[in-house]
């Protein structure tokens, strides 16, 4: 869980269109 949060905020970080 906590692997799959980290992920997806750096995605959000890096592009910055995930909600």
């Amino acid at each position: 869980f906590g692997h799959s949060v980290a992920h997806a905020d750096y995605l959000t970080l890096r592009m910055g269109f995930i909600t």
